[in-house]
């Protein structure tokens, strides 16, 4: 499970409202039979409007998500999990990917924190000198 930043969420989720209003006025200008420019005016409105929201899911929910689980995953493999090169690897690329390689990156950061978890509850727990 992804748990995306809350804020960022709510302004993804305000552009698709405006979005879904911006659909109706285009249903209802075609219902009407609006002049041919103010339809396409419309459409033009919500391609931008979309644009707008895909841009915000990627760059303000994605990539922050993205961005904290690299950071748990640091934190949990301090050097000895395994899997330290391939986090490193992330943290050298992640300024520089692009949305397709984001969506990839999430699944692998994914795949990677069990593989993480799974070691950690195999690793003996250290012992305490008395």
């Amino acid at each position: 499970m992804n748990d995306y930043p809350k804020e960022n969420v709510k302004q993804v989720t305000h552009r698709l409202k405006s979005l879904a209003g911006q659909l109706q006025a285009l249903i209802n200008a075609l219902q009407k039979s609006e002049v041919p420019e103010k339809i396409h005016h419309q459409i033009l409105s919500c391609e931008k409007a979309l644009n707008a929201a895909k841009n915000d899911l990627f760059d303000e929910v994605y990539r922050k998500l993205l961005a904290a689980k690299m950071s748990q995953l640091k934190e949990k493999c301090p050097g000895d999990c395994g899997n330290e090169d391939q986090i490193d690897q992330f943290l050298i690329d992640f300024p520089n990917l692009s949305q397709d390689q984001l969506l990839k990156k999430i699944k692998e950061t994914n795949l990677l924190d069990k593989a993480v978890n799974e070691y950690l509850a195999r690793k003996p727990l250290p012992s305490i000198k008395k």
